[in-house]
């Protein structure tokens, strides 16, 4: 396998409960967020949000050539979600 890069967007939480934030994202189709530098279950996530900002992680893609349009189709996706911001 190639290298794997995750598009994350910066998802603005403001004050809610680690418990609420999980159902929600969950509910939208996300399942990890990057915590640490690194991808965590939402089942496994802290949640704490950073400035009342939490990294969801929007897709994790192998790096080859051949996965261009999954990775131009989950930018986008990413810049819709982050509000024009991709991490």
């Amino acid at each position: 396998g190639g290298k794997q890069v995750l598009l994350c967007f910066p998802c603005r939480v403001g004050r809610v409960s680690a418990k609420a934030l999980r159902e929600t994202l969950q509910e939208a189709g996300f399942r990890r967020v990057l915590e640490g530098g690194r991808p965590i279950a939402l089942e496994n996530a802290e949640l704490r949000a950073h400035d009342g900002v939490v990294t969801v992680v929007l897709d994790r893609i192998g790096a080859e050539r051949d996965r261009r349009q999954r990775i131009i189709d989950s930018l986008e996706s990413a810049l819709r979600y982050g509000k024009g911001r991709v991490e």
